[in-house]
């Protein structure tokens, strides 16, 4: 019995750490591929800026969760947080297709005030 619940345990820390690695492979993929990508976008050299402060943001979770369980043991309802993960989440699902509707490449943007033109992709 001790024997397989050891087993278990080993699979799930393998299969968290391969969950780990995939992440970091997309994340540092994507930071190879800026010099390509920002002579394309809008944003430009400010890209890499965007990410890093996103980045940086996806650390506050876990270290805020870290801190409760450490401050407050018992307190903390991880119900509510995975819920909330969960409507964070679908709420940017929702958000990409309407965004990707109102995407025009060139000209004036559906943003009021702004103006996405780069002599690469318009005329």
């Amino acid at each position: 019995m001790a024997a397989s619940v050891m087993g278990q345990a080993m699979v799930t820390h393998v299969l968290v750490a391969l969950f780990g690695m995939g992440s970091w492979v997309s994340v540092n993929s994507l930071w190879v591929e800026l010099p390509v990508v920002v002579k394309w976008l809008p944003e430009g050299w400010n890209l890499p800026a965007y990410l890093s402060v996103l980045i940086a943001l996806g650390n506050v979770g876990p270290i805020a969760v870290t801190l409760a369980h450490r401050l407050a043991p018992g307190r903390l309802k991880e119900r509510w947080v995975i819920h909330a993960i969960q409507v964070g989440s679908g709420m940017g699902q929702q958000g990409e297709p309407r965004v990707t509707a109102a995407w025009r490449p060139c000209g004036q943007s559906w943003v009021p005030g702004t103006y996405l033109s780069h002599s690469q992709w318009c005329p």
